[in-house]
C-alpha cells in the first residue's frame, strides 16, 4: 500500500510507504497502474526493465558480481556522504526495484567491470525470469 499526493490535474506526484504529517493523500495498492507508472516511468527509452529483489540478484548473477564487491564500491565512490553510503549499501542488498539507470548502483557495477551491453543482456535476462514464474 502506498499513500499518494496528486497535482491539480489528478496526476501522482508524490508516493510514500507512511502516511505524510499534513495534505490530502489517497491510499493506493502498490500494483495500480498510477503507482506503477510513478515507479517506472516510461518516458526514459534507456531506463530498460526495473527489476524487484530477486530479479536484481539474478542479474548481479549473470554478472559475476557479488553483494559485497558492489557494497565495496559504493564505499569508495566519491561525491557521497557517509550516511548515503549507508543507505545506497543497505538499497543493494534490501531494495525494492532497481532501475538499469539508477545514479549510483549502475556506475558501481561499471567500476567493477561491467558494460552497458553486458548490463542490459543481465537485466532483460533477469527481468525474463519473472516470466517463468507460475502466479
Amino acid at each position: 500500500m502506498f499513500y499518494v499526493r496528486r497535482d491539480e490535474r489528478g496526476v501522482v506526484r508524490g508516493l510514500n510507504r507512511w502516511p505524510p504529517v499534513t495534505g490530502p493523500i489517497e491510499r493506493l495498492n502498490v500494483d495500480d497502474p498510477e503507482v506503477m507508472s510513478y515507479l517506472e516511468p516510461q518516458s526514459s527509452a534507456t531506463a530498460g526493465p526495473v527489476l524487484r529483489g530477486a530479479q536484481f540478484e539474478a542479474a548481479l548473477v549473470f554478472l559475476n558480481v557479488t553483494y559485497d564487491a558492489l557494497e565495496g564500491e559504493i564505499d569508495i565512490m566519491s561525491g557521497l556522504t557517509d550516511p548515503q553510503r549507508a543507505y545506497h549499501r543497505a538499497r543493494c542488498r534490501r531494495g525494492e526495484r532497481y532501475r538499469r539507470d539508477d545514479p549510483v548502483i549502475v556506475p558501481a557495477l561499471r567500476a567493477l567491470g561491467a558494460t552497458d551491453a553486458e548490463l542490459d543482456k543481465a537485466w532483460a535476462a533477469a527481468k525474463d525470469l519473472a516470466g517463468s514464474e507460475a502466479v
